[in-house]
């Protein structure tokens, strides 16, 4: 389970209005129907399009519009037509501004006159680790069906008359958001709650990531205190405006989620304080799927009939990548991390047989691949971590790791 440390929760949540279709956009598929090959990078997905004549690596993010990167910006030499104010998945307001890109190319299909965001990367500085110069949203492909089948890397696309012909059985209805063409899909907690998640394939730390003001709608209503399997307070996603501020944490532990009529059984999710509850990339691992966007339908195709979610082991601390550095991001209640004095906010200086000080680019990356991943280590069970405390003592703690579910955090 080797990810970033970090969920690319960009521009989740856009104000309508900037992402207004262009007049001039259109989408031409030779033969009516494609399919692309893609890479996947710590559960990311990578697409090779051509922008300019040249090959350039795109994140498929589906939660977000399509963006590039100031650089290519300059490079294409693509004027400003607007900006406006964006809210970030962080809850963060912030000016960005937009363009348009005369032509994308993906696999053998165009993209004409797509109106893209211009982001400035450095702010985010793990994006360095995909060597992206861009996102891939679902706005390229409006009007179209749309499949991902990651189990054989594969992109398929088709107009109306290439059309895609999944299984009948498996099709729901979803909502799509107007203008940046992502899409909800309703998802079903034990018999506890239901509610519209936003599918963001931009957001690999987990399988599902729950909005704060859903627990709160909840809880109005139904204890959720016997499904709490950890508390925490801390901050380490990543989002437009840079990272996350600091909150309080809850992990949820549930005997079965559904996606439509799709049973994971023994989901762990966690909250955060974002505008959507997000289904992330890790549920691409159970099937692929089909999104007819012009009828406002998807299909879920299972690879297996019985699922099973992850399980969580971990210390009780996620790390964050700030400003060069390694700092203690969220430390979850009553978990190993908090018992031994780790706090937000301290300094790490090792982390596992990794020194963390004076790295090479290659080097940060792979550690920040490495988060979580010792959870899953069965030769090892526990994680040694040196680092500084507020009084700038250096401390070395030899951590156990543990399932996540013997956490107690109950204690509000």
């Amino acid at each position: 389970m080797k990810h970033f440390i970090f969920s690319l929760l960009l521009l989740v949540l856009f104000l309508t209005s900037i992402a207004q279709q262009s007049p001039l956009k259109k989408i031409d598929i030779p033969l009516h129907r494609d399919s692309i090959r893609f890479q996947v990078v710590n559960d990311m997905i990578i697409v090779n399009v051509e922008v300019a004549g040249k090959v350039r690596n795109f994140l498929l993010d589906s939660a977000a519009p399509t963006l590039i990167s100031q650089e290519l910006q300059k490079e294409l030499c693509l004027g400003i037509t607007d900006s406006r104010s964006i809210t970030d998945a962080g809850n963060t307001t912030s000016q960005m501004e937009r363009g348009i890109l005369p032509l994308l190319e993906i696999g053998n299909s165009k993209v004409t006159n797509l109106p893209v965001v211009f982001f400035d990367m450095s702010k985010i500085e793990q994006l360095a680790c995909l060597n992206i110069q861009g996102f891939l949203g679902f706005d390229a492909f409006e009007s179209t069906m749309l499949q991902i089948d990651v189990k054989n890397r594969k992109l398929l696309i088709a107009d109306k008359l290439g059309k895609i012909t999944p299984d009948e059985r498996f099709g729901h209805g979803m909502k799509v958001l107007a203008g940046q063409n992502a899409v909800l899909l309703p998802v079903k907690f034990d018999k506890v709650f239901v509610e519209d998640a936003l599918f963001d394939t931009g957001m690999n730390a987990s399988l599902y990531s729950v909005a704060k003001k859903t627990i709160d709608y909840v809880a109005h209503t139904t204890s959720l205190d016997k499904f709490v399997g950890a508390r925490g307070y801390g901050a380490s996603l990543k989002v437009a405006s840079g990272t996350e501020n600091e909150s309080k944490k809850t992990m949820l532990a549930f005997d079965e989620m559904y996606i439509g009529q799709f049973k994971i059984s023994q989901p762990i999710v966690a909250s955060a304080n974002q505008p959507y509850s997000l289904l992330g990339v890790k549920f691409l691992k159970f099937g692929k799927i089909t999104f007819d966007f012009s009828v406002e339908r998807y299909y879920f195709e299972p690879y297996e009939k019985m699922n099973k979610a992850e399980p969580i082991k971990s210390t009780g601390f996620e790390f964050r990548f700030e400003k060069n550095e390694f700092l203690v991001g969220v430390v979850w209640k009553d978990s190993p991390a908090e018992k031994f004095g780790l706090r937000p906010g301290f300094k790490l200086l090792e982390y596992g047989n990794n020194n963390l000080e004076k790295l090479t680019a290659d080097q940060v990356c792979s550690i920040m691949g490495m988060n979580f991943s010792h959870a899953e280590k069965k030769e090892k069970d526990t994680l040694y971590v040196k680092f500084i405390d507020d009084d700038g003592i250096i401390k070395e703690l030899e951590l156990p790791v543990v399932d996540i579910r013997s956490f107690k955090g109950k204690t509000k």
